[in-house]
C-alpha cells in the first residue's frame, strides 16, 4: 500500500499538469487557485470542501471572473478562476481574503505568465501561524504544533464562524448542510465533489453558485412579512426566478428551496425545533389546493398515475419523517452514507421516477434494500445509478434537510459555541 503522503504528492503533480494545460489553452491575463489549507494527509474532508466553498464565495464577490474550473483528487478540492485583472492588484485582494476569519484556513494563489505571485513580491509579510501568530513556515519547520492540534483549532474556529452571528446562523447551517451532502462518497447519480453523476448539464460549480444565491435569501430580513403559505410561496417564486437565472435554466435546487422555506419560517419565528412539526403542518394546510390546476407538472402526473405523493407531502405532514426517523438516526450514528440509504428506502422520489420510469424505480428500490441488508455494496448501487442514468435528487434534498434539523437541534440544545465544540464534533460525519 502506498504511503498516503506519496499519493497526495502524485495527485498534486497530476493537478498541476492539468492546470498547465488549462492555462496554455487560454488567453486570460491571470489565474487564481483556491484550496483549503489543512495540515495532514486527509485533504478530501467536507471541512476542506466547506472552507474551499467559503473561499469561492469571497473570490466571486470581490473579483471579476471569466471562467471557473475545478479539480478534485487526493490533494483535495481545488478551484481555478480566470480573470483579465492585473495579477498584482489581484494578489492584494486575495491577501485580504486570506486574512479574514476562516480565510486563514484557505490558500489563494495568483498566477500569471511569470508564475506564482508571492506575498513578498508585494512586500507583505509571510502568513502567520493559526495558533501562535508566529511565522507559519517557521512553525512548520520546527513542528511547534501537532497536526491534531492544528486540525482541532480549524474545526473549532469554523464551528464558531457558523454559529457566532445570529443574523447568519440559518444561512450558515444551510450552506454547511449542502456542502456535506455534496461531499458524499456515493451520490447515486447526483452531482458531488467527485463528479457530475448522471447529469451532463450541471457540475459542482453550478451547485456552489446556487448555494450562495439561496443562502443570501435565508436571513431574517427576508421573512419579516411572511405570514402564511401564500406569502412563503411568493418568496419561493422570487428565489426560483433568480436561481434559474444564475444556472441558465438548469434546475439545481428548486425542490430543496421549497422545503427549506418551511424550515426557515419556523426558525425565523423563533419556534422551538420541537414545535416545528405542528407549525409547518398548519402553514402547509392548503398546500394541495392548487394541485389539480397544475396538470402539467411531473408531480401531478406521477400522483395521478401511481398514487405516489411528491415533495409536497413532506411539509404537509410537518416533516414528521425527518423529525422522527431521519434526524434521530443522524444524531445517534453521524453516518451520512447509511442515512442516505434509509432516506431512499422510506421516501418516494418523484425526481428519480421521472428520470427512469416506475418499473426501473421499483427495481432500484429493491436494490437499496439489498444494500441495507448487506447483499449488495454501495459501490455497486452507485454504479447501477450511473449505468441506468438514475439520479436521486429528492433523497439528496432530504439529506440536506435532515442535517439542517440536526444542526438547529445542536444550536438550540447547547446555545454556547464552547459547548457545541465540547459535546458535538460537527466535522466527524461519515460521508
Amino acid at each position: 500500500m502506498k504511503n498516503s503522503s506519496l499519493i497526495i504528492l502524485n495527485d498534486r503533480e497530476k493537478r498541476w499538469n492539468n492546470f498547465n494545460k488549462l492555462i496554455n489553452s487560454s488567453n486570460r491575463k491571470s489565474w487564481i487557485i483556491i484550496r483549503a489549507n489543512i495540515p495532514g494527509n486527509n485533504k478530501t474532508s467536507y471541512l476542506s470542501n466547506y472552507l474551499c466553498y467559503q473561499g469561492f464565495k469571497k473570490i466571486i464577490e470581490n473579483i471579476t471572473i471569466k471562467e471557473i474550473y475545478y479539480y478534485f483528487g487526493e490533494d483535495g478540492l481545488n478551484i481555478y478562476f480566470s480573470t483579465n485583472e492585473d495579477s498584482l492588484s489581484l494578489k492584494k485582494k486575495t491577501i485580504l481574503i486570506e486574512e479574514q476569519e476562516i480565510g486563514r484556513f484557505i490558500d489563494v494563489d495568483v498566477i500569471d505568465n511569470g508564475g506564482i505571485i508571492s506575498r513578498t513580491d508585494l512586500n507583505y509579510e509571510r502568513r502567520k501561524c493559526y495558533i501562535c501568530d508566529n511565522d507559519a513556515i517557521i512553525c512548520v519547520k520546527k513542528r511547534k504544533h501537532s497536526v491534531d492540534e492544528l486540525i482541532k483549532f480549524i474545526e473549532d474556529s469554523t464551528t464558531e464562524f457558523i454559529f457566532k452571528d445570529s443574523k447568519y446562523i440559518f444561512k450558515n447551517i444551510f450552506e454547511l448542510a449542502c456542502i456535506i451532502e455534496l461531499s458524499r462518497t456515493f451520490s447515486y447519480g447526483c452531482v458531488n465533489v467527485i463528479g457530475n453523476g448522471s447529469h451532463s448539464d450541471m457540475d459542482l460549480i453550478s451547485f456552489f453558485k446556487s448555494i450562495k444565491l439561496l443562502g443570501s435569501y435565508y436571513i431574517k430580513d427576508q421573512f419579516n412579512n411572511i405570514k402564511n403559505f401564500k406569502d412563503l410561496r411568493n418568496l419561493g417564486k422570487e428565489i426560483e426566478k433568480e436561481l434559474f437565472k444564475i444556472t441558465k435554466g438548469i434546475n439545481t435546487y428548486k425542490g430543496l428551496n421549497f422545503l427549506v422555506l418551511f424550515v426557515s419560517y419556523a426558525f425565523f419565528n423563533n419556534y422551538s425545533i420541537n414545535d416545528y412539526s405542528k407549525i409547518i403542518k398548519k402553514l402547509a394546510d392548503n398546500i394541495y389546493d392548487d394541485f389539480n390546476s397544475n396538470l402539467n407538472t411531473n408531480g401531478y402526473r406521477i400522483n395521478e398515475k401511481y398514487n405516489i405523493k411528491g415533495i409536497r407531502e413532506i411539509p404537509y405532514t410537518g416533516f414528521e419523517i425527518v423529525e422522527n426517523i431521519f434526524c434521530p438516526y443522524l444524531k445517534n450514528f453521524k453516518n451520512i452514507q447509511e442515512l442516505n440509504l434509509i432516506i431512499m428506502k422510506y421516501i418516494n422520489d418523484t425526481t428519480t421516477i421521472n428520470r427512469c420510469g416506475i418499473d426501473q424505480y421499483y427495481i432500484f428500490k429493491n436494490l437499496v434494500s439489498e444494500v441495507i441488508n448487506k447483499k449488495l455494496s454501495k459501490e455497486e448501487l452507485d454504479r447501477y445509478c450511473l449505468d441506468k442514468n438514475i439520479s436521486t435528487g429528492g433523497a439528496a434534498d432530504i439529506i440536506i434537510i435532515t442535517i439542517m434539523y440536526f444542526l438547529i437541534y445542536v444550536y438550540e440544545e447547547e446555545g454556547e459555541i464552547s459547548e457545541i465544540n465540547k459535546k458535538w464534533n460537527l466535522w466527524k460525519f461519515t460521508v
